[in-house]
């Protein structure tokens, strides 16, 4: 039992520090985001994966309406593509 709780602990710990990479990484994401580049098929698959990503760590915070429209840029891209 005490092994599971210490293993939680440590699972807790490591996912805390991603998110705070990932909030550590928002200016970036913000700069690639606003990057027109060329509209390869490509390009709006990645840019629709990185707008994936952003929803779910918004939707961690608890940032509901910054999660949707993250998650609706995404399915838009998605669409296109």
């Amino acid at each position: 039992m005490l092994f599971k709780v210490v293993a939680l602990g440590a699972k807790t710990a490591m996912i805390t520090e991603q998110w705070i990479l990932c909030r550590n990484y928002l200016p970036y994401m913000y700069a690639v985001l606003r990057w027109e580049g060329i509209g390869s098929r490509n390009e709006r698959v990645a840019k629709a994966l990185l707008l994936h990503i952003a929803a779910g760590f918004f939707h961690y915070q608890g940032q509901w309406e910054d999660a949707e429209k993250f998650q609706t840029g995404a399915t838009d891209l998605n669409e296109l593509s």
